[in-house]
């Protein structure tokens, strides 16, 4: 079933890799500052940075920010088989200004992809701990190309997909 796990992965990664929820969303346990206290460790882990006026490590202001962009692959599961490369910033957005366009063989394939993009939007709208509304936010576009109407998940799926992120200037 080649093309729900490539919406799957196209829409886990455009979350995972591209954003980072707008203001108020995050780890309930670890409010954001200004101080830039995590650093991403030379052993691709996440820890407190004590001496954060030396050196050039990328600090951020969360635990839940490094985690998403720490390491080769960031928060991309299942990590990329091919080329793959990936930037370290985040982009602020607005979850109720997702949108998508979807191209897909066949009705039912077309239905599940909606499905699959209600939950995508739910779930990150879950993790609001405030108001997530970003005024300023552009919009959000993830476009999809569904090549199979099978729906049939087995060991001989293919399970590539192609993600290209692109932003505009502020």
């Amino acid at each position: 079933m080649k093309f729900k796990n490539e919406v799957a992965l196209l829409l886990a990664a455009a979350l995972i890799v591209a954003i980072t929820p707008a203001s108020g969303m995050g780890s309930p346990a670890i409010e954001p500052d200004t101080s830039y206290k995590w650093i991403c460790s030379s052993t691709e882990m996440c820890q407190l940075d004590d001496a954060s006026n030396i050196g050039d490590a990328k600090r951020y202001e969360t635990q839940h920010d490094c985690r998403m962009s720490c390491g080769k692959y960031g928060a991309i599961w299942p990590m990329p088989t091919g080329n793959c490369v990936l930037g370290q910033e985040r982009i602020h957005f607005d979850p109720w200004k997702v949108r998508f366009n979807v191209a897909a063989p066949s009705a039912a394939s077309t239905q599940f992809v909606r499905e699959t993009n209600r939950i995508f939007v739910s779930n990150i709208i879950k993790e609001c701990l405030r108001n997530c509304t970003l005024e300023q936010s552009k919009e959000v576009l993830v476009k999809a190309t569904i090549n199979s109407t099978d729906l049939t998940l087995d060991w001989s799926t293919d399970e590539s997909y192609q993600l290209t992120i692109r932003t505009t200037g502020e």
